[in-house]
């Protein structure tokens, strides 16, 4: 066998994880000027059965420096806590012209230290809400890091996220 490299960008693959004598196809995938990942087939002359891996296998390398050096914000890691999470959903009617995106904002910033997150799971159209107005439903995930919320503690925090979401957006409780 003979080692190729078919380079669809210019980065350059590092070939130093992949048997002598392999042959492989590879593409890099751009952050900004550097490249983020090399991925890299291996094509199907490779003795892969030999090594109990599939025909289809993929290898990859991937830059974590240059991942980072292009995100925008740097993540923070928050402790990880073996208290339950508390689940509550919310249901809003807001004019049609407000985002999901700003009024799950409203929710992060108004719900408390304790909320971990907060998913849209539902849009709705339709006579039950109005002409020019959508509903939509959220789902807030709570969680104390030393010990197990109240019903009342997380009510507390969802209408604290409601009331905010109304005095800045005009949402309605559903």
């Amino acid at each position: 066998m003979t080692r190729s490299l078919a380079m669809e960008f210019a980065p350059k693959i590092n070939v130093n994880c992949i048997a002598p004598g392999w042959i492989l196809s590879s593409r890099a995938i751009a952050a900004g000027r550097d490249s983020a990942e090399t991925r890299a087939r291996l094509e199907p002359d490779i003795p892969l059965g030999r090594l109990g891996l599939p025909a289809r296998t993929c290898a990859a390398e991937i830059s974590v420096e240059v991942l980072t050096a292009a995100s925008e914000e740097p993540t923070r890691l928050r402790a990880f806590s073996t208290q339950p999470v508390a689940l509550t959903d919310v249901a809003l009617t807001v004019a049609e012209s407000v985002a999901a995106g700003e009024l799950q904002a409203v929710l992060r910033e108004a719900a408390g230290e304790f909320l971990e997150s907060v998913i849209l799971f539902d849009v709705y159209r339709g006579e039950q809400v109005g002409a020019d107005k959508k509903s939509m439903a959220f789902r807030l995930a709570f969680r104390a890091p030393d010990r197990t919320l109240t019903t009342d503690e997380v009510s507390r925090f969802r209408d604290a996220a409601v009331a905010a979401a109304a005095a800045r957006l005009g949402a309605v409780q559903r």
